[in-house]
């Protein structure tokens, strides 16, 4: 994918060549995915990600946000008005924490309360139109499926363009028109297998999650590593985890 000429082009793709359309799959209708989201300050980027969730979170699915104590007062009001939104309206929790204690604690709070599949999301990700059915696809198709992650500017193995790579931001391209070439993979140029999964966006099977149950706070401490751990003990109790490069 040629970044320079989906900024310069309005449809570079030749779909002859190794490209074609795919048709988003939709989620069977008693399919509850629980987002999990820990905050912590980043107002900014918490009130862009709710403004996603509204467009792209239908019902059932639900959403669980856990609230690190996070200083800036712009959190509060954020997940308050969250909380109020009609378009959430009997499916969001709003969890906080009396004190800072880090990412995996808050993770683990987070699918503790958590129904069905749970997609695991950084507070600083933007989402695409049909993110979730496409998301979980792999692992409504595949039991075996343990997590699945997309493609990000900087996401370590699953950074874009540079692989391990904190790439810029495509500010300048909008979200969708990226995303719409992503989309148009060949499915031939499929989703592949990965040591493991990336947590800033990654999708887990519940059938794991119960299977060998949450992050490992006590050893990981504030974060960092606890997903490759989760992915190795899901590998051990026979899972896989894919790249999704549609996604």
């Amino acid at each position: 994918l040629d970044v320079t000429r989906v900024a310069a082009e309005e449809d570079p793709i030749d779909a002859k060549r190794c490209f074609a359309a795919r048709v988003a799959v939709a989620l069977p209708a008693d399919c509850i995915v629980t987002v999990v989201v820990p905050v912590y300050n980043g107002h900014r980027h918490v009130k862009a990600l709710l403004d996603d969730l509204r467009r792209s979170l239908p019902a059932p699915h639900r959403l669980v946000i856990i609230d690190d104590a996070s200083r800036q007062p712009e959190i509060a009001r954020l997940l308050a008005a969250a909380a109020r939104d009609k378009e959430f309206a009997g499916r969001i929790d709003i969890l906080r924490n009396d004190e800072n204690r880090g990412f995996v604690v808050s993770a683990n709070r987070g699918l503790a309360a958590a129904k069905g599949h749970v997609i695991l999301l950084n507070s600083d990700v933007r989402l695409p139109p049909a993110w979730i059915d496409r998301l979980l696809a792999p692992i409504l198709a595949d039991s075996s499926v343990a997590s699945v992650t997309p493609f990000s500017n900087a996401a370590t193995i699953c950074s874009f363009p540079k692989i391990n790579a904190d790439n810029p931001p495509f500010d300048e391209i909008p979200l969708d028109r990226v995303d719409r070439h992503f989309r148009a993979l060949d499915r031939g140029c499929a989703d592949f297998n990965m040591p493991t999964g990336v947590g800033f966006c990654m999708a887990m099977n519940r059938r794991f999650i119960d299977a060998v149950g949450h992050f490992d706070a006590e050893t990981f401490g504030r974060g960092y590593g606890e997903e490759n751990d989760w992915c190795q003990r899901a590998i051990a109790a026979g899972g896989r985890h894919l790249k999704a490069p549609q996604h």
